[in-house]
């Protein structure tokens, strides 16, 4: 998803997002900083740099992590922890290249203090990522903490619930906008019609949490902070969305109508009872989005019936819409027997995923085109 969350960040006053791998590097205050884990919808984490340096050896690596003046940003009293990215042939454990950087730290300490911050596993004050590959070593402040994906407003889920941040990429690959009706035939907890709300509303994703990395920070600006959440409630629309939920599991949509009612988007997204594989669209156009079951615990040929009846109910039913579906099981997407017009490689957890849009499209191919091409 780096091209569409360059463009989201672009949207919310990045200058020149640069695309990385799984990841887009920019320049950024404070201000902006905080802006972006309140509002960015596609973020894991907000990793601010903090040095870079090659080595050649692993011995290497404490010199280079020592180089750094720690002292200057991280209080002798306060807590850290190193988390670790590590792909080099210098290193057969990662778990070594952390211990070292983490000597190199606190020995950094005690030479100039003779005391040194201890290590919190749990909740310290400052998370610092080393990332190492091949030779060449970058070390980063995490101004998020908790990943972003935990929003703060789920208070129950489903067995399987799709991620938040891949439910909003979802829907932003899809390019769904807030005018169109919005369908999630599989809703689960409702995940993806809540992202779609949030959208549609202008409400930032990361609204209802309490805490950020970046608020341990020595430099953190409480008033800054404060009027970036006072412009929330300025920025946010009302418009008259047209989003559907519905679940073959009445268990589901007790749980999805509970984060939902939490949120106060109840009278935004309507959920209902149904089988896909019956359902009359609520509409006589709009998007798709369906996550429907696939992973390692569920079997090919239990899941083929399921695929070919979610093929013939769009072709049958669902003439003028788009549909999105997201799965693990390429033999089962095969199965829908309709020709993708998108395709994205994404991640559910560690599970790889195909993403396939399809165009729904009233009458034969040829029609369409002709229709289309008409002045």
């Amino acid at each position: 998803m780096e091209g569409v969350f360059a463009e989201e960040l672009a949207e919310l006053g990045v200058e020149n997002p640069v695309v990385a791998t799984r990841g887009v590097t920019f320049t950024a205050d404070n201000d902006l900083l905080y802006r972006l884990n309140l509002w960015s919808r596609l973020a894991l984490r907000f990793y601010r740099h903090v040095i870079s340096f090659s080595i050649e050896k692993a011995s290497d690596l404490y010199d280079g992590v020592n180089s750094h003046p720690w002292w200057r940003e991280i209080g002798v009293d306060q807590t850290f922890r190193i988390d670790n990215t590590v792909y080099s042939d210098l290193f057969n454990n990662p778990l070594y290249a952390a211990q070292l950087a983490k000597d190199a730290i606190v020995d950094q300490f005690r030479s100039r203090f003779n005391k040194r911050p201890s290590v919190d596993k749990e909740n310290p004050d400052y998370i610092i990522l080393l990332t190492i590959r091949g030779k060449e070593c970058s070390m980063y402040y995490d101004s998020s903490g908790e990943a972003l994906f935990k929003r703060g407003y789920r208070l129950k889920a489903v067995a399987a619930p799709i991620n938040e941040v891949l439910a909003a990429g979802i829907l932003k690959l899809s390019r769904w906008n807030p005018t169109q009706p919005l369908i999630d035939p599989m809703c689960g907890s409702g995940t993806i019609p809540i992202e779609a709300a949030l959208m549609g509303m202008n409400i930032p994703p990361a609204f209802s949490r309490q805490e950020f990395a970046f608020m341990k920070w020595p430099d953190f600006d409480r008033f800054l902070w404060k009027r970036i959440k006072d412009e929330v409630f300025k920025k946010q629309l009302d418009p008259e969305l047209e989003i559907f939920g519905f679940d073959i599991s009445e268990a589901n949509l007790a749980i999805a109508a509970e984060n939902i009612k939490h949120l106060r988007l109840h009278k935004d997204i309507s959920l209902a009872r149904a089988d896909f594989l019956q359902l009359s669209p609520p509409a006589d156009h709009g998007v798709v989005v369906m996550n429907p079951p696939y992973g390692q615990r569920l079997k090919t040929e239990h899941l083929i019936p399921l695929y070919q009846g979610i093929g013939n109910q769009l072709k049958k039913n669902f003439q003028g819409f788009d549909a999105w579906i997201i799965s693990s099981d390429l033999d089962a997407l095969k199965a829908i027997s309709l020709k993708p017009r998108s395709k994205y490689t994404l991640y559910n957890g560690q599970l790889e995923c195909r993403l396939h849009g399809f165009s729904m499209f009233r009458g034969t191919w040829n029609r369409r085109f002709e229709t289309d091409q008409t002045p």
